[in-house]
C-alpha cells in the first residue's frame, strides 16, 4: 500500500519523500517516489480504503484541511485515533482564536466563490 503524505505543499511533500526514502534506501532498495502520493487535494483520496500516512510540514495551514480529513475519517473502517487527535487538536485551536471550525470552514468557501 503507498504511502500518504499531506504537508503544507508540493514542495514539502517532496523533500520529506526523498528523506524518508534516505533513511530505508539502505535496506530496502525496491523503495521509489512511486511508493508514496502527495495529497495536494481530498478528491485524491476518494475510494481509499482504510488509508495511511502521515502529516509533515506546515500541513496545518492547508485550507482544505477539514475536508482532508474528513474523507480520511470516511474511508477508515476501524477507530482512527490519531485522526480524532488530529481533528480536537484543530478545533481547539481555531476556537482559541475566536472563530469555530464551521465560521472557517464557510469562511473557506466564500474565498473560493470569488
Amino acid at each position: 500500500m503507498k504511502k500518504l503524505v499531506i504537508a503544507g505543499n508540493t514542495n514539502e511533500a517532496k523533500y520529506w519523500i526523498i528523506q524518508d526514502l534516505g533513511k530505508k534506501y539502505p535496506f530496502n532498495l525496491s523503495l521509489s517516489m512511486s511508493d508514496y502520493v502527495i495529497i495536494d487535494s481530498p478528491t485524491k483520496l476518494r475510494g481509499m480504503i482504510d488509508p495511511h500516512g502521515v502529516f509533515v510540514g506546515t500541513w496545518k495551514s492547508r485550507a482544505d484541511l477539514n475536508d482532508i480529513i474528513d474523507v480520511l475519517h470516511n474511508n477508515s473502517r476501524g477507530n482512527n485515533t490519531a485522526l480524532y487527535k488530529i481533528r480536537s487538536d484543530i478545533q481547539i485551536k481555531v476556537q482559541y482564536r475566536g472563530i469555530s471550525p464551521d465560521d472557517l470552514r464557510n469562511e473557506y468557501y466564500r474565498e473560493l466563490m470569488l
